[in-house]
């Protein structure tokens, strides 16, 4: 069976052998190795006939295939070395692993190449200026708290008050404003108080209330917070 190839086709020779067992209908796990080494020979003419340079790695190949052909002439033969059966090894096996390893990769890259084509048929939206719509941070003064301190010491406090009284959520935002008052008149008197001691008498529910409320003194500008070392007492003062 005579093959007319296309001499520019294939990368190198696996590529090659992978198309002849492809087109011969041949088990990659139990190539005939005469008939794939007389067609690959024929390649190698075909090249020839057409005044082709021959890469070095196809003629590596050739010599590769005619080594495992003769070796395959040779009669198998079983040999008992001191009670020990020495197995045959079939020629053709390395062979085979790399053709198998580049099979794999081969169809690895024709998966990318299809994500690729498919991929194409999208027409994809260009990046948007978002810069109009950035704000600038402003960084808070010296000595004021930020919000994950604001955090770690409200999730300190609901641990410390922790008791087995049931919890009713009032959901009545009354509650909050009459908590928002509550706190001014308390700051008009005190001045300046702490975190520890503004919380000290609550339950759960009433802490969560007050520090709604503390937090919306805090951003009417009515109050502000400090402290003055890390972990150190944090201060609530009038402004």
């Amino acid at each position: 069976m005579e093959l007319n190839l296309n001499l520019e086709a294939f990368s190198g020779p696996l590529d090659l052998l992978l198309h002849l067992i492809k087109k011969l209908e041949i088990d990659i796990y139990d190539i005939p190795i005469s008939e794939i080494t007389e067609q690959y020979m024929q390649y190698i003419k075909q090249m020839q006939d057409h005044q082709l340079e021959i890469a070095g790695e196809f003629i590596v190949m050739a010599s590769t295939l005619m080594a495992i052909k003769s070796k395959m002439l040779i009669p198998i033969q079983e040999v008992e070395v001191e009670d020990e059966l020495i197995e045959y090894e079939d020629p053709r096996q390395e062979l085979v692993n790399q053709l198998i390893i580049y099979k794999k990769y081969q169809e690895a890259s024709q998966f990318l190449d299809d994500l690729q084509q498919e991929q194409l048929k999208y027409f994809s939206k260009e990046a948007t200026n978002l810069t109009k719509y950035q704000t600038e941070l402003v960084e808070l003064p010296e000595n004021l708290i930020t919000i994950n301190n604001l955090k770690n010491i409200f999730t300190t406090l609901i641990e410390t008050n922790k008791n087995d009284t049931p919890t009713i959520v009032k959901s009545d935002t009354e509650t909050i404003q009459i908590a928002v008052d509550d706190l001014k008149n308390y700051m008009m008197d005190n001045k300046e108080t702490t975190f520890e001691k503004l919380f000290k008498n609550y339950q759960k529910p009433e802490i969560v209330i007050t520090f709604l409320a503390m937090l919306e003194l805090i951003k009417t500008n009515y109050i502000e917070v400090k402290q003055k070392d890390i972990y150190g007492t944090i201060k609530l003062i009038l402004k």
